[in-house]
Formats: C-alpha cells, sequence, structure tokens
C-alpha cells in the first residue's frame, strides 16, 4: 500500500503524577509559562484548563495528570512549542511524576482498496471464519495494538475516517523519573515520531 500522511491532527504530552489536588496548580505561574495575554482559562470542580489563543497550546489538568495539547491547524514536530512547555509546567506541579507520554495523531491518504477493506486484509486474514462465527458481513476492523521496545510501552490505533482516509492514534510511554529537560524532552518527542513513521512503513507499507 503507497500511503500519504495528509495532515498532523493535535499533538499532546502527558504527564502522569502520583497525586496532586488542582486547588495546588500554580495558575499564575501556567500564565506566565503561556504568555500573559490571550489566555482563557476554563474550569470545572474536577479539570482546570488555560488555553493560549495566540500559540494554540492548551494546558490541561486533573485526573493525576498534565496534558499540554498543540492545537494548531496542522501542529509541527521539529520546532514544537510543547515539550518546553511541557517540561517549564512540570515544574509548577506538586505532586511526583509517575510516567510522560507522547500521543500523535494522523490523518493519512491511500490509494486502493478502500480503507476498511485494507485494514480487514491486513488485520483479518481469517475473514470467512470469523464472518462464519459472527454469521455476518465484517465490515470494518479498527486495531489497537500494544507493544513494547525496551522500557517504552506503545500503542498503535488505526480506524478507516473514509473510503480513501485512515486516521492513526500513537502513544509512547515512558515509566521514567526525573522528567528530561526541555532540550532532551523535544530531542525524545521527535525521535518516537520518527518511531511511529517507521512502524506505519512496516504495517501498512507492501
Amino acid at each position: 500500500m503507497v500511503y500519504q500522511i495528509e495532515r498532523h491532527l493535535p499533538f499532546n504530552i502527558a504527564l502522569l503524577y502520583d497525586a496532586f489536588s488542582l486547588d495546588d496548580v500554580d495558575r499564575t505561574a501556567i500564565r506566565e509559562i503561556l504568555g500573559r495575554e490571550g489566555i482563557t482559562p476554563l474550569e470545572t470542580p474536577d479539570v482546570m484548563l488555560m488555553v493560549s489563543t495566540g500559540s494554540n497550546i492548551v494546558v490541561q489538568a486533573g485526573n493525576r495528570r498534565i496534558l499540554v495539547i498543540d492545537q494548531s491547524e496542522n501542529p509541527t514536530i521539529e520546532g514544537s512549542p510543547i515539550p518546553s512547555v511541557a517540561a517549564r509546567v512540570h515544574t509548577t506541579v506538586p505532586g511526583s511524576l509517575v510516567a510522560f507520554g507522547f500521543n500523535y495523531d494522523l490523518g493519512i491518504s491511500q490509494a486502493q482498496p478502500p480503507a476498511n477493506e485494507l485494514l480487514i486484509n491486513r488485520f483479518l486474514p481469517n475473514r470467512e471464519e470469523m464472518e462464519a462465527l459472527l454469521d455476518g458481513d465484517v465490515q470494518s476492523v479498527a486495531p489497537t495494538i500494544r507493544f513494547t521496545r525496551g522500557d517504552v510501552r506503545y500503542m498503535l490505533g488505526i480506524r478507516g475516517a473514509d473510503d480513501t482516509h485512515l486516521h492513526v492514534h500513537f502513544n509512547a510511554e515512558f515509566a521514567q523519573t526525573p522528567l528530561p529537560g526541555a532540550e532532551e524532552l523535544a530531542r525524545s518527542f521527535a525521535s518516537e515520531f520518527d518511531v511511529l513513521r517507521q512502524t506505519l512503513d512496516r504495517v501498512l507499507g507492501e
């Protein structure tokens, strides 16, 4: 199969802590990190959001997690601001880091066969046997694959968006503390995107 990454969807860096209270989140410090201008705060009893309308960066806190999200229309990997923002926001959180991870979402265009048929052929080689068990026709499959390489835990999810497009989600999780500094985090963020590209070449390639 020949495929092309058509667009990058929002990426994020997730920081998981043993515990922290939203009352302990330093909102003033996060405002300073995002830049004081154009910050829209949103809060519920369980979640705190700070949205930078200028940079399209969102910081979300809640459920023991901090998410730093790039909501740009087509975010880039090289030079992305979110590793730096994540490293700085981390210093404002009172809890102890348990793990961190990178989440990437992609829109992919591909030629024939139709997207759902491609996934069925690739991930359900015993289609006839499954259809006999189901007593019905398989219309689509949306595989979610979890695997490890060394100390890194990965999750790859692929589903058909329409006949000629796939949606891919990829997560790389590290049970590593302390959090790397901004430069090392940026290198890792870019390196794991390369892992995603290589994985797609193997999984979706001819």
